[in-house]
């Protein structure tokens, strides 16, 4: 890239940095009522507990340097941040167990709704397991194929939702179990937003993985149990 056009990227994208930190209070208003729409009787009695989360201002740099060429981020207006970078603000459901999705999305649908929220996309999931393919399909979650060898071991079902008001924003939902949540934050702690090189580190978190599907599997099948008695 030539001398130019690296000063001309670095500029554009400290000033999507400098306008996103100058817009939190319109994303807190935005979290409020994505909020309200996830804070609800029926949902509680699924949901374990719930998270909310702003994109860090540094990791929110990193990412657009290191999606440059494929987002041609220099050529964005600022209002382009918050309708191409779906995650600037997060949410997170955490559950106990795989058939509790189903319930989970149908209410969640329902509230964003009455919220004037409407679902951008998904709900999808990538996971790496095999069997658990056909669970999420039979849930009602598209699918997207596995990455051969898959460059990640995490399942999460994935939903971005956009506001209708007069400033659109996108924002982005996770749902997953609260085995699969360890993994995550294992995961986050130590690759993002660089991901780490350390062999060691990398076997040890491929274990991890699978420790945490068993426990889901677990989990699930005390519950698939319970039903059946």
């Amino acid at each position: 890239m030539a001398e130019a056009s690296t000063h001309g990227l670095a500029d554009r994208i400290e000033g999507l940095v400098a306008f996103y930190r100058a817009n939190k209070r319109l994303m807190e208003r935005v979290e409020a009522s994505i909020l309200r729409a996830l804070d609800e009787e029926k949902l509680n009695v699924l949901v374990h507990s719930r998270k909310s989360r702003f994109k860090d201002p540094d990791h929110l740099r990193a990412e657009l340097f290191r999606k440059a060429d494929e987002l041609k981020v220099i050529e964005w207006n600022d209002e382009d941040l918050f309708i191409k970078i779906n995650d600037l603000v997060g949410f997170r459901l955490l559950h106990l167990h795989t058939r509790q999705i189903r319930d989970i999305l149908d209410i969640v649908r329902a509230n964003l709704d009455e919220e004037s929220i409407s679902i951008k996309e998904g709900p999808t999931a990538r996971p790496w397991d095999d069997e658990y393919r056909e669970v999420f399909r039979s849930l009602g979650v598209d699918v997207t194929p596995p990455q051969d060898p898959p460059k990640s071991l995490y399942t999460s079902v994935h939903m971005v939702v956009q506001t209708e008001s007069r400033r659109v924003m996108t924002a982005e939902i996770q749902i997953r179990t609260l085995a699969e949540e360890l993994w995550g934050e294992v995961d986050h702690a130590i690759n993002y937003p660089v991901q780490h090189m350390n062999p060691t580190c990398r076997d040890q978190l491929r274990v991890l993985a699978r420790i945490t599907s068993a426990c889901t599997r677990s989990v699930d099948g005390i519950f698939n149990h319970l039903e059946t008695i």
